[in-house]
């Protein structure tokens, strides 16, 4: 089918600041089964492929969105989580050095999807592989974009003819203030609000 979905993970489970990270679940799940129901095919890729780490504050936040518990016990989303395939292979470079299956080329894509969690601070700034993958899907593609909560740090360096896709547009995206509220403001090497002002 035309209709489908690529949701990004960061691979970064230790943080560059000292502390374990990854995944927040639910920006993955809830998105996964919402395009699901709604008809489209889901592949999940992340930057080093394998199982993304989850941040293990997710499972102790005591508030485990009934999706995650859903895709937590679905043996199909498990298994592609579980062998989420390395983002590398949907990049330009990536397809022409390893000859990815014809699974992999994005232009079967309709959107593709930047899930969020704090290791995205680690792995999804200015990541060549990512923004290959948003310039493609934007500039060539022409599909959808979208980012959720730290993902959009992946969109900060993309261009579309030569200007950043994010001059200009107002963006949703993890708040200083929350970062904050989290005791993280002074510990993170890049606050994911400062990065959208500056790109738009």
């Amino acid at each position: 089918s035309m209709y489908r979905v690529l949701l990004i993970c960061t691979s970064a489970g230790e943080a560059s600041w000292g502390a374990k990270t990854g995944l927040w679940l639910d920006e993955l799940s809830i998105p996964y089964y919402i395009l699901k129901d709604a008809g489209y095919e889901i592949e999940i890729c992340s930057i080093k492929g394998g199982k993304p780490p989850v941040d293990p504050s997710f499972f102790t936040s005591g508030d485990i969105h009934e999706k995650s518990s859903q895709f937590i016990d679905d043996s199909e989303a498990q298994k592609k989580f579980n062998n989420s395939i390395p983002l590398r292979e949907f990049s330009t470079n990536g397809r022409l050095e390893s000859k990815s299956p014809e699974s992999h080329d994005l232009l079967q894509y309709s959107a593709i999807l930047l899930c969020g969690g704090h290791g995205c601070v680690d792995d999804f700034v200015d990541n060549e592989d990512i923004r290959d993958v948003v310039e493609f899907m934007y500039s060539i593609r022409k599909g959808c974009v979208g980012a959720i909560c730290h993902g959009p740090l992946g969109l900060a360096n993309c261009k579309h003819e030569g200007k950043l896709i994010l001059a200009g547009k107002f963006v949703a995206a993890f708040s200083n203030e929350e970062e904050e509220v989290l005791g993280l403001s002074d510990v993170l090497p890049v606050l994911t609000e400062d990065l959208m002002d500056r790109a738009g």
